[in-house]
């Protein structure tokens, strides 16, 4: 008997739902119908009605453009000035991280160039709107003072005359009316003399690493004699020597990778001897006013090469590296222009066999630095004597750069001791737990203690 008899219009479908009814039990064969299925059929079709509603939903929503795709693309002209407005703000930022970065003296080394360069301008265009030439107009400058401080370059030693130089020595007088007068005159402040602190460069290091104000290095020099091609031309009168030096307002650095720095404030000059004859040029002294005895060479481009330190690292008190056993042209020690496997002015860390050539090296202008009556003979080859360095530009500013001087060495040092410092106990825990002390035949670097402590266990006994 079947279950649930259903009674449909068609007696055929009828008759075999009644028979799959009967088969498979109180199962509901309803959906095998047509109506069933066309039920189905149905809600199978709204549910997909729905799912296609929902789709078209969605896409008419994206196809919505929103305030931001609905404005108006920018023209080139708009891109670019806003570009330009970017490059703008990081450039100042960069400039701004920069400028905070450096110390104050190096502040004052820029505010200066910026301050000379309108100074320059507006006298120009003063004496233009006058009616004179800017060559007319002659600058007037504090005079330079070294104060009760010796020098073996500005001596106030009895001339051979016997006439004794009383107030500024005028070597002295005409570096700084011709070289800078702004900076090197005021006061100046003996940072290094080699009559006091001996021919030292690691000392001579120590004196130029962290001073930031402008310096000037004055250079005594001797004849080469190693170097000299005519060895039965030596004169004694020629080993007085002639002096050369170089001033810079910017700080010198270490650069162990023989690059170069600093800017075009500087100037390489020599005291000439009263007893040449001709000058750098070839003329005559005997002329009528007679040149200055200080001869300026400046440099001849914005962008040189003009400032060098590449101390060796025996020097600094460390081993060789690499570089400097094979050799690999790059010279050591201070230089001034040219390239760093030749120099225009060559200091090396023995102070022997220096170099001061007279060609231009596409930095400073071409000119002598040593005397003309042996330069040649020596090959431009010279041994550094006597040697100072000199802080210029003012009390304020030597002042300034003293101090920063001193607290970059309180970091240093403070840097150094740290490094140096050692965890006891982290070093009493590695010896313990040495490798020796796990061998058979040696119990470690402590095994004295546990024989200690038995022999004093004896002892008590």
């Amino acid at each position: 008997s079947t279950k649930n008899k259903m009674v449909p219009e068609d007696n055929e479908e009828a008759l075999l739902l009644a028979r799959l009814q009967a088969q498979f039990g109180d199962m509901d064969l309803s959906a095998l119908t047509i109506n069933g299925a066309n039920d189905d059929t149905q809600n199978s079709a709204h549910a997909d009605n729905e799912e296609e509603n929902e789709a078209n939903k969605t896409q008419r929503e994206e196809n919505v453009p929103s305030e931001e795709s609905s404005a108006v693309s920018p023209t080139p002209e708009e891109l670019q000035a806003w570009q330009e407005a970017q490059y703008k703000l990081g450039k100042w930022a960069k400039e701004a991280k920069e400028q905070a970065s450096k110390s104050q003296s190096e502040k004052i080394a820029q505010a200066l160039r910026k301050r000379r360069q309108h100074t320059k301008q507006q006298v120009a265009l003063h004496l233009s709107s006058k009616g004179y030439d800017s060559d007319e107009w002659e600058e007037i400058f504090t005079p330079p003072s070294l104060g009760t401080q010796h020098s073996m370059f500005f001596t106030s030693s009895p001339t051979e005359e016997g006439i004794e130089i009383v107030g500024t020595h005028p070597l002295l007088t005409q570096l700084a009316a011709h070289g800078d007068p702004e900076v090197l005159g005021g006061q100046w402040k003996l940072l290094y003399s080699s009559n006091v602190d001996g021919l030292s460069f690691h000392k001579l290091l120590d004196v130029l690493r962290g001073y930031g104000g402008p310096t000037v290095t004055l250079i005594g020099a001797v004849p080469a004699e190693q170097h000299r091609l005519d060895k039965n031309s030596a004169n004694k009168s020629d080993a007085a020597g002639g002096t050369l030096g170089f001033f810079t307002t910017c700080a010198w650095k270490g650069e162990d990778d023989g690059r170069f720095f600093g800017n075009d404030d500087c100037f390489l000059f020599r005291f000439r001897n009263e007893n040449e004859t001709n000058n750098d040029e070839g003329g005559d002294y005997t002329a009528t006013p007679p040149p200055p005895q200080v001869s300026i060479l400046r440099p001849i481009t914005s962008k040189g090469n003009y400032m060098y330190c590449n101390p060796s690292s025996s020097s600094t008190g460390g081993k060789p590296n690499q570089k400097e056993i094979q050799g690999d042209g790059i010279q050591y020690g201070l230089g001034v222009g040219g390239t760093s496997s030749r120099l225009r002015l060559h200091l090396t860390e023995t102070f022997e066999s220096c170099r001061a050539c007279t060609l231009t090296e596409g930095t400073f202008a071409q000119g002598h630095l040593l005397p003309p009556s042996w330069a040649e003979d020596c090959l431009y080859y010279f041994d550094a004597d006597a040697l100072e360095v000199w802080g210029v530009g003012g009390e304020e500013w030597i002042e300034l750069s003293l101090k920063e001087q001193f607290k970059n060495r309180e970091k240093m040092e403070a840097n150094l001791k740290k490094v140096r410092q050692v965890d006891k106990l982290q070093l009493l825990d590695h010896f313990r737990s040495d490798p020796l002390a796990n061998l058979s035949n040696h119990r470690g670097f402590f095994s004295h203690v546990d024989q200690v402590q038995g022999r004093m266990e004896d002892c008590r006994m």
